[in-house]
């Protein structure tokens, strides 16, 4: 049996050669100029639902501090225009426990629970979801 750990990297990989997306070239691009004034800054909104440490999927991720339920908001994601650490700092995963949801008529989103997350769990969403199709939002919006 694959770890977690090992099976989430793989996929990570699995991914990006499915959108035929050459890794080096993704981080270039993402550790860009243009790409940085697009995204805009990384603000920290004080959310006490999570914390930001290193992660062994990758580099840092974001740490759930209680556990949650289904369907419960952990928080925002996007917010005035402003990615939170939830936006930036949420690792990939096909075994994911969180989604990205767009709020109608609003650029903000939230973060919600896809099932039960444990006190300590990594907050973790599948990429193919949120990065690449834009339906998904268009079907997800609350």
């Amino acid at each position: 049996m694959i770890n977690p750990i090992a099976k989430a990297n793989n996929d990570w990989k699995d991914m990006l050669n499915q959108y035929n997306i050459d890794e080096n070239l993704l981080n270039k691009k993402l550790n860009s100029t243009e790409f940085k004034s697009k995204a805009g800054n990384v603000s920290d909104d004080g959310n006490k639902s999570y914390t930001l440490k290193k992660s062994d999927i990758h580099g840092r991720g974001l740490f759930i501090n209680k556990q949650v339920q289904k369907n419960e908001v952990i928080g925002y994601a996007l917010r005035n225009n402003k990615r939170t650490f939830l936006g930036r700092y949420t690792n990939h995963s096909p075994e994911y426990n969180a989604k990205f949801l767009a709020i109608k008529n609003s650029s903000d989103m939230i973060t919600v629970a896809y099932k039960k997350i444990k006190k300590g769990e990594e907050i973790l969403v599948d990429y193919r979801n949120h990065t690449f199709k834009k339906e998904y939002y268009n079907k997800n919006l609350i």
